[in-house]
């Protein structure tokens, strides 16, 4: 108990700081007794957050990232528009099977 309390600590110093210097947080809680508390939370303070799987690098190599999280954006938008109805049956499969599973990658990361 008091190892944790001696980290827990400086952690809650450093997160109320960076709220009061109007930093991002990014909430992290992907075993399943801590998934609802961290998607919860997350939303309620708009910061970003991940609840279901934790993609290595996702810290470290955000630029790539970002590219897919546009993409996840991009194939929303042609379903929401109707572009999606104007290709084959076969592509129209393969992009929805590839926004799924976009979509359930980087749901978490958005607020």
């Amino acid at each position: 108990m008091v190892p944790t309390k001696r980290t827990v600590l400086p952690a809650e110093h450093r997160s109320v700081r960076t709220g009061w210097l109007r930093g991002t947080t990014f909430f992290v809680g992907t075993k399943r007794q801590a998934q609802e508390a961290v998607a919860e939370e997350a939303k309620r303070c708009g910061a970003f957050f991940v609840n279901h799987r934790w993609l290595g690098g996702t810290l470290t190599n955000w630029s790539t990232l970002q590219k897919s999280i546009k993409r996840l954006k991009l194939l929303k938008a042609m379903t929401e528009d109707g572009r999606m109805l104007e290709l084959s049956k076969k592509e129209r499969a393969r992009l929805d099977r590839e926004m799924k599973h976009c979509f359930r990658t980087w749901k978490a990361s958005r607020h």
